[in-house]
């Protein structure tokens, strides 16, 4: 299930930098070895871009933190490939949260230096619960 209330957009960022959407709060665990209620997951929805680079990589990875001010990198990633001069197909992928997550999490962007201007594009991360 999705709520319209935790969904962030943001634009790609210029070739060779990164940028993160907006933080997600999971809300407290149901116990402190639990999980968090409605056993979340992030759904990444990635535009048709026709600019990405043949062979380049922008990589989403899932961030987490306890105090939604220091974000550190999860081992949660996921990838989007330019392809046969066409850039990348338009398409969506979910990223189940690990059970040692902490409480709030967001999503880095990352484009390599050399994948071509794909600044007029954005992405979409949406918190869906139930639903991994």
């Amino acid at each position: 299930m999705k709520d319209a209330l935790l969904i962030s957009t943001l634009a790609y960022p210029a070739a060779g930098a990164n940028g993160d959407c907006t933080s997600f709060d999971l809300g407290a665990r149901t116990s402190p070895k639990g999980v968090f209620p409605g056993d979340p997951c992030l759904e990444i929805a990635y535009p048709l871009t026709t600019t990405l680079v043949d062979g380049k990589i922008i990589t989403f990875t899932v961030q987490d933190s306890a105090d939604n001010t220091t974000f550190v990198t999860t081992k949660q990633t996921a990838t989007v490939t330019g392809a046969t001069g066409n850039g990348n197909a338009a398409g969506t992928v979910r990223v189940r949260l690990s059970p040692s997550v902490r409480r709030y999490v967001n999503v880095n962007a990352s484009v390599p230096a050399d994948a071509g201007n794909n600044t007029a594009k954005s992405f979409t991360v949406s918190l869906v619960f139930g639903e991994s």
